[in-house]
């Protein structure tokens, strides 16, 4: 997916960690990110040209909005169904961080992208919706086994210059917090079946896609280095041969 541009990333990654400090959304002490001096600092970073601007640890798109909920949300878990009938929590979770910068968020094409069990014995789900910049939104979700919905991770991108999910050969997702698990989502583009992650220590790991082409595992490894500073992983998309049909060394 992206060029090889490692040295120039490495000197953007630096600049965001020494103006972030605390407020950077990725490390141990999220909660700095969840202030008004943390989503500020964030959003003046990604407005800076080029040479200074955050690359984001998914894909191109630049994430300019993100909300973290650590209350328990109540409602409906089920899915829309023909009806067109969203779970409240999910209608929230996607329309909670962007609005004022991006414009509606299109609930009648939100869908799940995917879901799957969690390593304590919860649910996760991957939710997603179009926004009127041709961005998009994306919603995690997690659910007790009496159907609770418990917090989430709501993040949203301005379409400028993106590509749609959709159009991307490969593209990922994710983030710590699961009870010492690293959790990894996204999708991966047909001839695609799997996708393999290489980690910073060098394991790695490999994931079926499902019928849809999406993802979404949990994993001990880590992408934090022995300072605290982020590492990037490598996750390449797999045909039924085992070659590699596409690459992201910086996800």
């Amino acid at each position: 997916m992206r060029g090889q541009r490692t040295e120039q990333t490495q000197e953007a990654l630096a600049y965001v960690r020494r103006t972030l400090g605390p407020a950077d959304p990725v490390c141990e002490d999220a909660d700095a990110a969840r202030t008004p001096e943390g989503r500020a600092a964030l959003a003046r970073i990604l407005a800076e040209p080029a040479g200074g601007e955050r690359r984001p640890r998914t894909t191109r798109r630049r994430w300019i909005v993100v909300v973290t909920a650590m209350v328990t949300l109540a409602g409906v878990t089920a899915v829309a169904d023909a009806t067109g009938v969203l779970p409240s929590g999910v209608i929230e979770g996607l329309t909670r961080a962007g609005a004022d910068d991006f414009g509606e968020v299109d609930l009648k094409k939100a869908r799940m992208l995917v879901e799957g069990p969690t390593p304590d014995g919860r649910t996760m789900q991957v939710w997603h919706a179009p926004n009127a910049s041709g961005g998009g939104c994306l919603h995690t979700r997690y659910l007790t086994d009496d159907g609770t919905a418990q917090g989430g991770d709501s993040e949203c991108w301005n379409g400028e210059g993106a590509d749609p999910l959709d159009r991307m050969r490969l593209w990922s997702g994710g983030g710590g917090g699961t009870h010492g698990y690293y959790t990894t989502y996204g999708h991966a583009a047909k001839p695609a079946v799997a996708v393999r992650i290489t980690w910073p220590d060098g394991a790695r790991e490999t994931v079926q896609l499902n019928a849809n082409g999406y993802f979404l595992t949990f994993s001990r490894h880590s992408v934090m280095g022995p300072n605290g500073e982020f590492e990037y992983r490598t996750i390449d998309a797999l045909d039924p041969d085992g070659k590699t049909v596409a690459s992201d060394p910086y996800a």
